[in-house]
């Protein structure tokens, strides 16, 4: 069975009143040749040139090798030929129902409807004289493309202004996705067809790389607010370690934080918290050294002990800086990272408070203070922990002398005894100098006589 060359597939491009049916069968209304030997049986070159108007292909009626063609040429006539005689049927090509010349791909379909014609041309040239105007009209097509003009809806128009027209609708698509995708990260730009091809226009028009550049930053840009976002919350998590917490910060610098000013400021809080901590640490543990040196020296439960004045003078200077360290609100993770420091300071600072305390037994307080400080106590050294749990057990009997007399003596008071409820509430009072126990002591002083 012979072929029917519809050059780059120009057959199919006509348009509907070019294709009628006819008996179930298409009536092609195209013009073009058909190569036909004398008999099947005949040698290729016995070969006659029929040109026509319009063919119906109806070689479907039997197998293989049967059924025709029915040619209609010039002047209304109608030639049936069976299909064995029909060496092949070419349609001539025509340049105006070529529709779209945009790519290399459309580029190739025509070049090889060229080399095809060609080739016909070459084996058969009794059809130089029919196809030699459909040729030229080609390469006229092809030379049009190359000097940088393409076709779209069958009008020639300069390239870059197609492609740019093009990348403009592209934009506009790919603008309208990027800002409806949630999450913005749940968008894949780099691999969207869209962004492709806009690629694509770029490599050949270095002027519309700024709208693929201005995309990605768009992009970009929203994936950013996530990421931080993100961020910004696994940092304030309370369970988070300063080792995640540091990763975290890095990973935040890195994602422009200058967009957000939650960003910014937490890294700015950070920054200025890590500096502290840098230049603290290692005056933390000269100062941590020197406070246990001098609590292992001491041996005793009470008095608290005095540290020497250039110690206590260094922790009192860092916990100054301590002091605004803290005010500054300090990201938590630092704040952990801080804690031997505090410890230092609140150890150091407490033992001048407990000092004052102690001498005006003050014990209830002292004893809420060494509360906190034993926790401290144990980030500072062991001597450190000795110490002030022994001063801390030495304010809880007191303040258990204190209570159990303050009960004694109201009890007396309550059964009618002033004098002794007197005596016993002033032995309170001289134990812990109470406010509420001053109060009792002067009511009673109004009632019992004083002594002779």
């Amino acid at each position: 069975m012979c072929s029917v060359l519809s050059i780059t597939g120009f057959l199919s491009q006509t348009t509907m009143s070019s294709a009628q049916k006819s008996d179930g069968f298409t009536l092609q209304t195209t013009p073009g040749l058909a190569l036909v030997k004398p008999q099947p049986w005949s040698k290729l070159s016995n070969a006659t040139v029929l040109e026509f108007q319009a063919f119906i292909d109806r070689t479907s009626t039997g197998g293989a090798g049967s059924g025709y063609y029915e040619f209609h040429t010039a002047g209304g006539n109608k030639r049936q030929i069976p299909s064995g005689r029909v060496v092949k049927v070419v349609v001539f090509p025509d340049p105006a129902r070529i529709k779209s010349l945009i790519s290399s791909l459309d580029r190739k379909k025509v070049q090889a409807a060229i080399v095809e014609i060609e080739t016909v041309v070459k084996k058969f040239p009794a059809t130089k004289v029919q196809l030699g105007p459909s040729l030229k009209l080609l390469k006229a097509e092809i030379a049009k493309y190359d000097s940088g003009q393409i076709k779209s809806d069958g009008i020639w128009i300069v390239k870059k202004d197609y492609n740019r027209s093009q990348a403009a609708k592209l934009v506009r698509l790919l603008k309208a996705e990027i800002s409806t995708a949630n999450p913005p990260d749940s968008f894949n730009l780099e691999v969207d067809p869209k962004f492709v091809a806009l690629q694509e226009f770029s490599k050949s028009d270095p002027t519309l790389q700024p709208l693929a550049d201005g995309l990605i930053a768009t992009h970009s840009a929203g994936v950013r607010v996530v990421q931080r976002a993100a961020l910004l919350t696994k940092l304030a998590d309370p369970a988070i370690t300063p080792a995640s917490a540091t990763a975290a910060v890095n990973q935040l610098k890195t994602l422009k934080p200058g967009e957000d000013p939650a960003s910014a400021a937490y890294l700015k809080a950070w920054d200025a918290a890590l500096a502290t901590v840098k230049t603290t640490s290692a005056e933390t543990e000269t100062l941590a050294a020197g406070l246990e040196s001098a609590m292992a020296a001491v041996q005793t439960d009470n008095p608290p002990p005095q540290l020497a004045a250039p110690l206590e003078q260094s922790i009192s200077n860092l916990n100054r800086t301590m002091i605004i360290f803290k005010a500054t609100s300090p990201p938590r993770p630092l704040l952990a990272e801080a804690e031997k420091t505090l410890a230092v300071c609140a150890v150091g600072e407490g033992l001048k408070k407990l000092n004052t305390l102690f001498q005006q037994n003050q014990f209830l307080m002292a004893q809420d203070l060494l509360g906190d400080l034993s926790a401290q106590a144990a980030l500072v050294g062991p001597d450190a922990t000795r110490v002030l749990t022994g001063l801390q057990k030495f304010a809880a009997l007191k303040v258990d002398e204190f209570t159990r007399l303050r009960a004694q003596a109201k009890l007396l008071a309550d059964s009618a005894k002033p004098a002794e409820a007197l005596a016993v509430y002033e032995q309170a009072h001289a134990v812990i100098p109470d406010s509420t126990v001053s109060v009792e002591i002067e009511k009673l002083k109004a009632v019992v006589p004083p002594k002779s």
